[in-house]
Protein backbone atom coordinates (compact mmCIF):
# COMPACT_ATOMS: atom_id res chain seq x y z
CA UNK A 1 0.00 0.00 0.00
CA UNK A 2 2.87 2.34 0.21
CA UNK A 3 3.51 1.82 -3.46
CA UNK A 4 0.22 2.37 -4.45
CA UNK A 5 -0.16 5.78 -2.07
CA UNK A 6 3.58 6.88 -3.33
CA UNK A 7 1.59 6.64 -7.09
CA UNK A 8 -0.96 8.26 -5.94
CA UNK A 9 1.14 11.08 -5.01
CA UNK A 10 2.57 11.23 -8.14
CA UNK A 11 -0.13 11.18 -10.87
CA UNK A 12 -2.89 12.61 -8.85
CA UNK A 13 -4.64 8.46 -8.93
CA UNK A 14 -4.50 5.29 -7.61
CA UNK A 15 -3.49 2.37 -9.75
CA UNK A 16 -5.96 0.83 -11.74
CA UNK A 17 -8.91 3.85 -10.87
CA UNK A 18 -10.28 3.37 -14.06
CA UNK A 19 -11.17 -0.02 -13.51
CA UNK A 20 -14.18 -1.76 -11.82
CA UNK A 21 -13.69 -3.26 -8.92
CA UNK A 22 -12.98 -7.03 -9.93
CA UNK A 23 -11.24 -5.56 -12.80
CA UNK A 24 -8.60 -3.96 -10.83
CA UNK A 25 -8.30 -7.57 -8.80
CA UNK A 26 -8.17 -9.09 -11.91
CA UNK A 27 -5.48 -6.75 -12.76
CA UNK A 28 -3.70 -7.16 -9.69
CA UNK A 29 -3.20 -11.20 -9.77
CA UNK A 30 -2.45 -11.14 -13.22
CA UNK A 31 0.07 -8.22 -13.58
CA UNK A 32 3.48 -8.44 -11.44
CA UNK A 33 2.97 -4.66 -10.59
CA UNK A 34 0.34 -1.59 -11.12
CA UNK A 35 2.02 0.64 -14.36
CA UNK A 36 4.35 2.82 -13.51
CA UNK A 37 4.92 6.29 -14.41
CA UNK A 38 7.07 7.21 -16.76
CA UNK A 39 7.95 10.61 -15.88
CA UNK A 40 10.00 9.30 -12.27
CA UNK A 41 13.29 8.38 -11.69
CA UNK A 42 14.80 5.50 -12.26
CA UNK A 43 15.89 5.16 -7.98
CA UNK A 44 12.01 6.03 -7.30
CA UNK A 45 10.96 3.27 -9.80
CA UNK A 46 13.42 0.52 -8.11
CA UNK A 47 11.77 1.68 -5.20
CA UNK A 48 8.30 1.28 -6.17
CA UNK A 49 9.07 -2.61 -8.01
CA UNK A 50 10.68 -3.52 -4.23
CA UNK A 51 7.30 -2.40 -2.69
CA UNK A 52 5.10 -4.10 -5.16
CA UNK A 53 6.30 -7.83 -4.64
CA UNK A 54 3.79 -9.72 -4.25
CA UNK A 55 5.52 -12.34 -2.21
CA UNK A 56 6.11 -11.07 1.19
CA UNK A 57 9.29 -12.87 1.80
CA UNK A 58 10.69 -10.98 -1.20
CA UNK A 59 9.43 -7.76 0.12
CA UNK A 60 11.53 -5.29 1.81
CA UNK A 61 10.69 -4.41 5.80
CA UNK A 62 9.96 -0.73 6.47
CA UNK A 63 13.20 -0.85 8.35
CA UNK A 64 15.02 -1.87 5.03
CA UNK A 65 13.05 0.67 2.77
CA UNK A 66 14.04 3.17 5.31
CA UNK A 67 17.83 2.72 3.64
CA UNK A 68 16.76 2.76 -0.05
CA UNK A 69 18.90 5.56 -1.49
CA UNK A 70 15.42 7.08 -3.11
CA UNK A 71 14.09 7.73 0.34
CA UNK A 72 17.05 8.41 1.85
CA UNK A 73 17.76 11.31 -1.06
CA UNK A 74 14.12 12.33 -0.71
CA UNK A 75 14.00 12.39 2.91
CA UNK A 76 17.91 14.71 2.85
CA UNK A 77 15.91 16.96 0.34
CA UNK A 78 13.34 17.68 2.97
CA UNK A 79 15.35 18.15 6.13
CA UNK A 80 17.81 20.77 3.40
CA UNK A 81 14.24 22.76 2.51
CA UNK A 82 13.20 22.75 6.34
CA UNK A 83 17.07 23.89 7.59
CA UNK A 84 16.56 26.89 5.00
CA UNK A 85 13.33 27.89 6.69
CA UNK A 86 15.00 27.73 10.15
CA UNK A 87 12.77 24.88 10.80
CA UNK A 88 14.57 22.15 13.20
CA UNK A 89 12.21 19.37 14.34
CA UNK A 90 13.24 17.25 11.84
CA UNK A 91 16.46 17.21 12.57
CA UNK A 92 16.67 17.74 16.41
CA UNK A 93 13.25 15.41 16.96
CA UNK A 94 11.29 18.38 18.31
CA UNK A 95 7.68 19.30 17.46
CA UNK A 96 7.13 22.86 17.08
CA UNK A 97 4.32 24.45 19.46
CA UNK A 98 0.87 25.25 18.10
CA UNK A 99 0.41 27.61 20.88
CA UNK A 100 -2.52 25.98 21.71
CA UNK A 101 -0.69 23.90 25.25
Amino acid sequence: SLACTLIELLTGDPPNYDLMPLQALYQIVQNPEPSIPDHITPKCREFLLRCFKKDPAQRPSAKDLMKDAWLQSMLHRRKEKRDKKGDTSVSTGKTLSTGSE
